[in-house]
């Protein structure tokens, strides 16, 4: 079978690299960024020149004649093998690393005659980079993108455009006398030639492309009438900007498999844009259409993902325009890019707590719209699916409910250290639960006994327990403290009982022999999160956990919830979702300070007295209240479920 490879969709210019051929350093990019080069016939040059002096040497058609020369094509093969692995792996890292790669057409056989740099054009092997390049974009869906032979990347000024007729070969470094810029002669180019690009794939200011625009309200949009100077080059922009952000469910205009193609008339393009992208009135603002993060882009995409209300949306957005261009703002979004790439998600919560602070509750929201393009990217990069993207990103409009219900109804997010988490696809949402790759982090061994055929699970020693085997403190009375050893075949640990997650006072003797360990302190794991939402129904519980098995593998889930708590089980019919949910896991308990069920049932901030004096509102709320009142202690406990046992 044939694979067919999509082309990439290119939604962050970042993304978007243009490379001038250098012939000291191979090529220098738009950002003056440079590969580790090796000139390789200059490197094998004295030994091709030994060989081949002992080659004229031999008798032509002896025996060491034929041994000289084929010394002399080891030499010749050394220095090929070396330029190949070399575009291999060059090429390989460029279309990893971005979507489109913008080059120049070249004519390397009139370099080497009219400039006399045969021996350093050839050397660069640039032609076989260039093939290699097409070969390893089309397998990765990366659009290379090869300007016209004539055009005058390093000529032109890329900040005014104006064209230095006099520049000479020898001037590495000019002043533009148009605007004053000081510019690097291959860096300039790499930036012309990725300028072309981006018009090309209609990332670049299309006022450029357009004659004459009007507008006009019509039927509760805004009719857009734009005269094309490059009906073509406009043709692509209108597409690339209705299929990649998807603004509108119909256009004007017929469909190949991949991009829409705009019909238009004696150059003029006429095509519907919704009121809530209204705007398009003139050139500037058909360019700042296209400013990424610039709301008439992010507008839908965002809302779509986040599952935020127009009324929230609006807040943002007029927020975002208070401090666009801020320094704090920019050097803020410009720190937090780097870091969502890195997945760093640690470094990224203190940059959120630093917007939080200095510009308010709503800012770090602003932050995530801003940096959108670039989670859109990391999750791209990662190979996961739109659909789980949108399903993990939509927990920002849980939590920014949460914080409405908490404020009288002011929008904001406090809770942005959990959501880093998904700005950085650590936390991924698969169905009715989350998922998140990590370390056990909880003070028990697991094992599996292979006498008994079944999962059992031991205390690690210096935990205070109270009387009840539960981990508590000692100022607990009758609190004890845990032992484990191990010595002459035998594990001594006290055992927890996994039904009601308690660990039993006495410790017990068990031939190691018969234990298989499965789980101890660091051992990666896969941890479950049970976000709000539908009901813990066990058909949906069932295919999250399947999903999770088919993309992360055969693993332990861990999980630590009010929702283990077997305490529950004497408020709910054992009938009930959360009572299913439960019994899914073997139970062990984890240390708290206040039970998850107060805030997660009453209210975030809810303790023990306020429960025992709130107006239930809930069928659960009155059954936990009354259950407290009757003495019930209700906790937060920790459970497992194991992989198969021959993983």
């Amino acid at each position: 079978e044939t694979l067919v490879v999509t082309p990439k969709v290119i939604v962050d210019p970042e993304r978007v690299v243009g490379l001038d051929m250098s012939l000291e350093n191979f090529y220098v990019d738009h950002k003056g960024n440079m590969p580790g080069f090796t000139r390789n016939t200059r490197k094998y040059e004295g030994q091709l020149t030994k060989t081949q002096r002992r080659l004229s040497k031999k008798k032509k058609g002896s025996q060491n004649w034929y041994k000289a020369k084929h010394r002399v094509a080891l030499v010749h093969e050394k220095i090929t093998n070396s330029r190949a692995d070399f575009n291999r792996k060059l090429a390989t890292e460029l279309c990893s690393k971005y979507d489109a790669v913008c080059i120049e057409t070249l004519s390397l056989q009139g370099m080497s005659r009219t400039l006399h740099l045969g021996k350093s054009v050839h050397d660069l092997g640039y032609a076989g980079f260039v093939s290699r390049l097409k070969q390893k974009a089309e397998e990765k869906g990366t659009h290379v993108i090869q300007v016209d032979r004539w055009f005058p990347s390093s000529r032109m000024c890329h900040n005014c455009g104006y064209k230095n007729s006099e520049l000479r070969l020898n001037e590495r470094n000019w002043s533009c006398p148009n605007c004053g810029a000081e510019l690097s002669r291959d860096e300039n180019a790499g930036k012309n030639l990725r300028s072309v690009g981006l018009d090309i794939l209609g990332l670049g200011k299309p006022s450029k492309l357009v004659e004459k625009i009007t507008s006009r309200r019509d039927f509760g949009s805004y009719a857009v009438f734009c005269e094309a100077r490059n009906p073509s080059a406009f043709s692509r922009w209108v597409s690339h900007v209705l299929c990649v952000y998807q603004l509108f469910p119909t256009y004007l205009g017929n469909t190949d498999d991949r991009y829409p193609v705009i019909r238009w008339s004696s150059e003029v393009f006429n095509f519907y844009f919704p009121t809530t992208h209204r705007c398009i009135v003139c050139k500037n603002s058909l360019d700042s259409f296209l400013l990424l993060p610039h709301h008439f882009l992010m507008w839908k995409a965002f809302k779509d993902d986040s599952a935020l209300t127009d009324r929230q949306m609006d807040l943002i957005l007029a927020r975002y325009n208070q401090v666009k261009d801020l320094p704090l703002h920019l050097s803020l979004v410009e720190k937090s890019v780097a870091l969502i790439r890195k997945q760093d998600n640690r470094t990224l919560f203190l940059l959120f707590d630093k917007g939080f602070k200095e510009m308010g509750p709503l800012y770090p929201l602003v932050l995530i719209y801003s940096l959108y393009p670039a989670i859109v990217a990391l999750y791209e990069r990662l190979g996961i699916a739109e659909s789980i993207r949108q399903a993990t990103l939509s927990d920002i409009a849980i939590w920014v409910k949460t914080y409405e219900d908490q404020h009288a109804g002011a929008t904001g997010l406090d809770r942005y250290g959990w959501i880093c988490r998904h700005l950085c696809a650590k936390v991924l949402r698969l169905g009715r639960l989350q998922f998140e790759q990590g370390l056990f982090r909880f003070p028990h061994s697991i094992y599996y006994d292979t006498e008994r055929l079944s999962y059992r699970t031991f205390a690690q020693e210096d935990l205070v327990c109270n009387p009840e085997g539960y981990i508590g403190n000692d100022s607990d009375s009758g609190s004890w403290t845990t032992r484990s050893s191990v010595a002459e075949g035998f594990l001594s640990a006290h055992e927890v009982d996994q039904k009601k997650g308690t660990i039993a006072p006495e410790a017990v003797s068990v031939p190691l022999s018969a234990l298989k360990l499965i789980c101890s302190q660091d051992t990666p794991v896969l941890a479950v999160h049970i976000p709000e939402g539908e009901a813990l129904a066990p058909s949906l519980v069932d295919a999250s956990f399947s999903m999770a098995r088919q993309m992360f593998g055969p693993t332990l889930f861990v999980c630590d919830s009010w929702l283990l708590d077997p305490e529950l089980s004497m408020v709910l019919h054992s009938e009930s979702n959360i009572c299913h949910f439960m019994n899914r896991f073997y139970k062990f308990p984890v240390s708290f300070t206040t039970a998850q069920i107060y805030e997660r049932v009453f209210g975030f901030g809810a303790t023990h007295t306020d429960v025992l004096t709130w107006k239930p509102v809930t069928s659960l709320q009155e059954k936990v209240q009354q259950h407290i009142r009757g003495g019930g202690i209700f906790r937060t406990t920790g459970g497992y479920i194991p992989p198969p046992i021959d993983v």
